[in-house]
């Protein structure tokens, strides 16, 4: 009997492909996603937080980039998704953060879960370049610490998005 389901759900998915236009591997955009209601933000948002305060815990100067790490993959997933601006601002609100008109997720991310206290503006703004250098050219079988690393660190991976930014912008 289940021989029987697997394939009809082969015959659908060959039936998917025969037709033009249809691909079967993907979701077709006018579909509605999956819900991602706030009580999973906020869960997703605990843990980069949890992750943020085991790197504060310890003491060692390496252990920021666990936190960096789970920033990372969390934007990561939500721009796989083509939602990373929307839950973003969806992150704010709920950790009632200000936002302004053009948001960037990793900059939401790491204000909604790093402590205003410890870490200043400028520093949290170099993080945040750092990750978007990343999302840029970081291949994917390589951990976020070792291509920030790589690249000569946190300071150099932020100088080099801006470097970059600026000499396509001419």
């Amino acid at each position: 009997m289940a021989a029987r389901h697997v394939r009809t759900q082969d015959n659908v998915r060959r039936s998917e492909m025969l037709v033009p236009g249809v691909n079967a591997n993907r979701r077709d955009r006018s579909q509605p996603l999956l819900p991602y209601p706030n009580s999973a933000l906020q869960c997703d948002l605990t843990r980069v937080y949890e992750a943020w305060r085991e790197s504060r815990r310890r003491h060692d100067r390496y252990t920021v980039y666990q936190y960096l790490t789970a920033v990372f993959d969390l934007v990561m997933v939500w721009q796989k998704e083509n939602r990373a601006v929307d839950r973003a601002k969806r992150a704010l609100f709920l950790m009632r953060r200000k936002c302004g008109d053009n948001i960037e997720p990793f900059a939401a991310v790491i204000n909604c879960t790093s402590s205003r206290k410890k870490v200043d503006a400028k520093a949290r703004s170099k993080w945040a370049r750092a990750l978007i250098f990343a999302a840029k050219y970081k291949s994917p079988a390589e951990s976020v610490k070792h291509f920030i690393r790589r690249h000569g660190g946190i300071n150099s991976c932020a100088a080099e998005l801006s470097r970059l930014s600026r000499t396509q912008t001419r």
